[in-house]
Parts: C-alpha cells; structure tokens; sequence
C-alpha cells in the first residue's frame, strides 16, 4: 500500500490531510471525530487496494496465470 500512496502525490496528500486530522481530534479528545476520521481513512484505503488488485491481480503476480 505505501507504494501506491507514495507514488502518486495527490493519494499522499489525501492520506497525510486524513492522518493529520486523526491526530487533531485525539489531540483535542474528540472521541467521536476520531473514529470518524479513522473509519474514513480506512474506507479510502480499502477502496486504493481494491483498485490496485483489480489492476493488478494477485495469481498474476504470483505468476499462477501462466
């Protein structure tokens, strides 16, 4: 995942903008916006990874498509 992330500059601002806003709403003992912040973090993510494997299947990585 931190290569997709890390290779495309505007899923790397998005994901440090969610981060960040984690970490302001534990700062400020905001419970309920911190899981809120983390629940859309982690949708985000899950949706990156689901693009990625449906570009990039996991048996064609392993070579199982040959």
């Amino acid at each position: 995942v931190h290569h997709i992330i890390l290779s495309h500059p505007p899923i790397e601002r998005t994901v440090f903008q969610q981060h960040y806003n984690l970490y302001q709403a534990i700062r400020e003992r905001q419970p309920d916006q911190a899981r809120e912040s983390m629940l859309e973090h982690l949708s985000y993510v899950e949706q990156l990874l689901h693009q990625q494997l449906n570009h990039h299947p996991i048996s064609a990585a392993l070579g199982e498509d040959r």
